[in-house]
């Protein structure tokens, strides 16, 4: 017998909802019903769209990884070729200034779901690791544009300055999370891209004893 017809927008909304619920309630947390609620569609419809909760999740995954993209891609795009450091600050700043509008209860998506599902393989993994090599690619071609301008140092490649970046603004979303305070992404975005990513001899000068930025501990 064959499936009823899907419905485009109705899967849209249903993974625009399961962003909404997973980002507040984890994987674990969501049940179906609460997602099928938000967007009034029978339980038994469901599965016209999704073979299953962990595929539904895997496609949320990949639908939020896609809008980060998309604001990042936007970020690079504005303002002048030769900034590419204003536009990773642009990038982090506008992720910073949304979730200080919600009190940071939110949270990264796939920073959230790689803390409760990291290690744990399937298909919601795998999406996890998608989307995190797609960011990587993204910022290792920031950060190589940003070495070629002088505005980044060179004594490692971009591939590594990118991954640290990544692992750091990681590690920031959590303790934000954990807080509810944007304090340890004003750090971040204080401490990596005003001191950290500075060619050696800015560096050096730039440390706490000449002005530099102490860490912020909420």
């Amino acid at each position: 017998m064959a499936r009823p017809r899907r419905s485009q927008d109705t899967r849209e909304r249903l993974l625009d909802a399961g962003v909404a619920v997973l980002r507040e309630q984890g994987y674990h947390g969501t049940g179906l019903k609460s997602v099928l609620d938000r967007v009034r569609v029978p339980k038994g419809s469901f599965y016209n769209y999704f073979e299953s909760k962990e595929h539904f999740g895997a496609e949320v995954i990949r639908r939020y990884g896609a809008l980060q993209l998309a604001r990042l891609d936007a970020a690079a795009a504005t303002g002048a070729a030769d900034e590419p450091l204003a536009a990773l600050r642009r990038h982090y700043r506008g992720i910073i200034t949304e979730l200080a509008r919600e009190d940071a209860r939110g949270g990264c998506l796939v920073c959230n779901l790689a803390a409760e599902l990291g290690g744990s393989g399937g298909v919601c993994g795998e999406a996890l690791a998608e989307i995190q090599g797609l960011v990587h690619g993204r910022l290792t071609a920031l950060v190589a544009r940003a070495q070629a301008c002088g505005q980044v140092r060179r004594d490692l490649d971009a591939a590594t300055l990118a991954g640290a970046l990544q692992d750091a603004w990681n590690g920031a979303l959590l303790r934000s999370k954990v807080h509810r305070a944007i304090a340890p992404l004003e750090q971040f975005l204080d401490t990596w891209l005003g001191t950290l990513l500075a060619p050696p001899a800015e560096n050096t000068a730039a440390g706490p004893a000449a002005g530099g930025t102490q860490p912020v501990h909420p």
